[in-house]
């Protein structure tokens, strides 16, 4: 595989086959569009599937045939939903998950992709900056999926409290984590380039 296209800011990326050929037509998923006809959808408490095929597991092998990649299936319940990400438990989501394909239970299409899984002991620094060189191969786009969140001169952010620390400011999410996926059908530019690569 090669990269084809990726947005860095909605987190997704296209691949394409090195070797020029194409995939079955019983190789390829369909896209779930309902979230498009029935924007009110709501996914909370429903079940559904992941399957995600974590790589970064094979980062620590040391031995030859000591593990064995292959596509893992997850079963979760939908802990929440936003008009572009869903959530759910992420219990059997470990890093390096990202790029599986989410499926609500009874639909053949897939929903969302995975993109994290993110565990109470886990936190990033808001003020950390990405640096990212820009290339051929990333797409901009003007759709900012939420309005830019801008800090009122009238209301100071508040007082941090003397028991925060890395680990409370993370534990919101829970002792099992959760995991997100995007759903596609959201992401327009996305959309965009997966129907030029099908044409």
């Amino acid at each position: 595989m090669k990269l084809y296209k990726y947005h860095s800011e909605n987190d997704w990326a296209l691949f394409i086959r090195a070797d020029n050929s194409f995939f079955s037509s019983d190789e390829i998923a369909t896209i779930d569009r309902s979230s498009l006809i029935n924007p009110t959808r709501v996914l909370n408490h429903l079940q559904a599937i992941v399957l995600h095929c974590p790589v970064s597991l094979g980062f620590s092998i040391a031995r030859a045939g000591e593990f064995s990649m292959s596509c893992q299936i997850s079963s979760v319940h939908v802990q929440g939903q936003s008009s572009h990400h869903v959530k759910y438990e992420g219990r059997d989501l470990c890093r390096g998950s990202s790029g599986g394909g989410l499926y609500i239970t009874g639909s053949k299409s897939v929903l969302g992709m995975h993109i994290e899984a993110v565990r109470e002991a886990d936190y990033e620094d808001p003020e950390q900056n990405k640096m990212i060189v820009h290339t051929d191969k990333r797409v901009r786009s003007e759709d900012q999926h939420y309005d830019s969140f801008e800090a009122s001169d009238q209301n100071p952010p508040n007082k941090k409290l003397k028991s925060e620390s890395e680990t409370l400011a993370s534990i919101a999410n829970g002792n099992n984590g959760l995991g997100s996926a995007i759903i596609i059908c959201k992401f327009p530019r996305l959309l965009h380039y997966i129907e030029e690569l099908e044409a």
